[in-house]
């Protein structure tokens, strides 16, 4: 229980912070609210102290903490907490910030990325404005009160700062919490004094936010209910949301890479080893869904990843744990494959385009349906542009990754908007894996373009993923790159080639959301002017495919909810639909 026998204290700049811990594990750290103190949280204390290393600290000028000299801020005190966490080797932490708290916890969260890998929010707002006019009217008739008051009675200042937190914004905005990546839960009592609205926002700017509400609950009962100890508890131990790259672990990283190499049929499933995916592995499966969180959504990459006969028990365990989240679920660009399983397990669907697929033994040059690619090789072939193949895990050249880099930064300079993702791969030189390189240069040497191949069905396929060029490069520079390396890739016994998603073709056609469909095909005749929709089509069509494959949509829901809508063009455009429009506009 938290008490003088566990008060210690730590120096912090101008301060000394009085602090209490108690227990072992994983650090938890507690932040209590405006014109509180520690005791104030002794419950949730003294419980996630019987599993956990607890830490609670009184913030400066509250409980037995000094005051110091400068004015108070969210900011300050959230760099108050990070200089005592420095001081005490706390890394790696859970935070749990109530009211107040709360606000300073997710500043830590925007200027101190790195200190915590999970953190409960309690009640708290990111501006001023989230906060009920009940509570800011008294407010500032109290401020106005104390502005007359401070002049007599300079030490009032501090009460005075206090109420400031109330009214002032802490320098957080919807830009800075879409940069969060940390694993966010966010409580929300029954009846708060923060708007459920502003609360649910806040949890759609979060990349990783999970919200509740909890029932019964007020702003001062939610910190001590048994219910509120058990979601976070639960929430803390949940480790089936785990981080790509910056917190998995390079066993697990190596686990997901045999996953999709062994079972990956998707064209698209070796994206899920990308940056921007989270991973559910399956328990009593093999198996793994890659995705993203938004908006109380999960946006799952593909379809997913296990062996066929085990693909309706894995589903069975995924949607268990979205269900228990409260999350709905939806898959993007899946294939035919699996199509029949997620109709029987009460999925809907709808087609949202098609995979421009090449087997190369019925593929070739000859014949008029590619007559605008021959002739664009045979250009380049009298311009003298020569294509060659860039093994990094053989021997890296700093020049030619230099190179690459330059023509990525031309192309992205020329994006006048958010760049999608999600579904589309980079270059990703820093982790070549099993990416295949091929670039063209003209007769001086130069670098005109490049193409990155990614494998499926454990590399009797390759996808070009990435296709760049400089501007002003001559006609057929893509073109000569792309039949070259799937040439190559034909001698080699490669079976399968591909040039991914034309998106909305034919969208519509065949799935049971019929709505859902005509709106889709609504968009891809009469929206060309948002995404080249119709240009993308056609520059995949000249290419001749052998064969083109249907690609869904399918989502665990009776209806296909704007929610499901935002959360996809989220997922693929974080800068979301507008910044597209604005590109275009530009």
């Amino acid at each position: 229980m938290i008490g003088r026998n566990l008060r210690k204290y730590c120096s912090i700049g101008d301060i000394k912070l009085v602090y209490y811990e108690k227990g072992t594990g994983d650090t938890v750290l507690l932040i209590h609210g405006n014109s509180m103190n520690s005791i104030m949280m002794k419950k949730m204390f003294n419980y996630l102290s019987k599993f956990y290393h607890v830490v609670a600290v009184d913030s400066r000028g509250h409980g037995g903490s000094e005051s110091g000299k400068k004015a108070y801020s969210i900011e300050l005190f959230a760099e108050d907490m990070v200089e005592f966490c420095r001081n005490k080797s706390l890394n790696n932490i859970i935070v749990i910030g109530y009211s107040d708290g709360a606000n300073v916890a997710l500043r830590i969260a925007s200027s101190y990325p790195d200190l915590a890998r999970k953190m409960v929010l309690i009640s708290g707002n990111y501006n001023a404005q989230g906060l009920k006019w009940l509570i800011r009217i008294p407010a500032l008739f109290i401020k106005l009160i104390m502005e007359i008051i401070k002049k007599i009675f300079p030490n009032t200042r501090f009460t005075l700062w206090k109420i400031n937190l109330l009214l002032s914004n802490y320098g957080i905005t919807e830009k800075d919490l879409e940069k969060i990546n940390t694993d966010i839960l966010i409580l929300a009592a029954k009846y708060d004094f923060i708007y459920r609205k502003h609360q649910i926002e806040m949890s759609r700017y979060l990349k990783n936010a999970h919200m509740y509400v909890i029932r019964g609950t007020n702003h001062i009962n939610i910190i001590v209910s048994r219910r509120t100890f058990n979601i976070i508890k639960t929430f803390i131990e949940r480790e089936d949301l785990i981080k790509n790259n910056n917190v998995i672990e390079q066993s697990q990283k190596d686990r997901v890479r045999n996953y999709v190499m062994q079972y990956g049929q998707n064209t698209i499933s070796y994206l899920v080893l990308d940056n921007d995916k989270q991973y559910y592995f399956g328990h009593k499966v093999e198996g793994i869904a890659a995705f993203t969180v938004v908006a109380h959504v999960v946006v799952c990459c593909g379809d997913v990843i296990c062996q066929t006969s085990n693909v309706k028990s894995f589903l069975l365990e995924f949607i268990s744990f979205c269900e228990q989240n409260r999350y709905s679920l939806v898959l993007i660009d899946v294939s035919e494959k699996f199509l029949k399983i997620y109709e029987s397990m009460g999925f809907e669907y709808v087609k949202c385009g098609e995979d421009a697929m090449f087997e190369f033994s019925n593929w070739n040059l000859k014949g008029g349906k590619i007559a605008k690619v021959r002739a664009a090789i045979n250009h380049a072939n009298k311009l003298g542009i020569d294509v060659g193949e860039y093994e990094p895990l053989k021997c890296r050249d700093e020049n030619i990754e230099s190179e690459i880099d330059g023509i990525t930064q031309l192309w992205k300079k020329g994006k006048h908007g958010g760049l999608l993702s999600f579904i589309l791969g980079g270059a990703e030189l820093e982790t070549p894996c099993d990416r295949r390189y091929f670039f063209a240069r003209d007769t001086s040497g130069k670098m005109l373009g490049f193409v990155v191949f990614i494998p499926f069905e454990g590399g009797s396929g390759y996808l070009a993923d990435v296709t760049r060029r400089i501007p002003g490069a001559p006609q057929g520079v893509i073109e000569k790159i792309i039949y070259k390396a799937f040439m190559k890739m034909k001698s080699e016994g490669v079976k399968w080639g591909s040039m991914g998603l034309a998106p909305l073709v034919n969208a519509g056609s065949n799935g049971r959301s019929f709505i859902i469909g005509k709106i889709l095909n609504f968009i891809y005749e009469n929206l060309n002017g948002v995404y080249s929709f119709k240009s993308l089509y056609h520059s995949k069509k000249k290419y001749a495919p052998t064969q083109w494959e249907s690609r869904y949509i399918v989502y665990h829901s009776r209806i296909f909810t704007p929610k499901i809508g935002y959360a996809i063009v989220k997922a693929i455009n974080p800068q979301g639909i507008l910044s597209l429009v604005r590109r275009k506009k530009l």
